[in-house]
């Protein structure tokens, strides 16, 4: 089946003017409906891959900023040197 019914509850103000609205728009509730949670869920799963592109450049410019090995074995050794200095 490709279609599945849901109940919720809803405060009787805000039904009253959905219905309202659906019948001087002359369409369905369910096709209201159908229509906010599409529209919704496209909505959330754009935010989610935005975040996740997000999250991945942060981790990226992380990793690039990480000092080498070799970095820190020559500020090692120049530190060595101006210690010696002093």
């Amino acid at each position: 089946m490709s279609h599945t019914l849901i109940n919720f509850n809803i405060p009787n103000y805000l039904k009253h003017d959905f219905d309202e609205l659906a019948k001087f728009k002359r369409v369905s509730r369910t096709s209201i409906l159908n229509r906010l949670i599409e529209l919704y869920c496209r909505n959330e799963f754009r935010e989610l891959e935005e975040t996740s592109r997000f999250n991945q450049l942060l981790v990226s410019v992380k990793a690039r900023n990480q000092p080498s090995a070799e970095l820190i074995k020559r500020v090692r050794r120049h530190i060595k040197w101006d210690i010696r200095l002093v």
